[in-house]
């Protein structure tokens, strides 16, 4: 027997964010002051709803 406790399963964690984007074509945000954070999720459903 070993004294070694299970490690948890891999966290995947899903961040919300959002803003105005300088260009439609590349991911920069022109006003990083005013990016709207939604949150942190741990999983992919929870995030999309608070994506929407």
């Amino acid at each position: 027997m070993s004294d070694q406790k299970e490690q948890p399963e891999k966290q995947l964690l899903h961040m919300v964010f959002g803003g105005e984007l300088s260009d439609l074509s590349k991911v920069y945000f022109r006003d990083l002051d005013e990016l709207d954070v939604g949150g942190i999720f741990s999983n992919c459903a929870t995030a999309f709803d608070a994506w929407k």
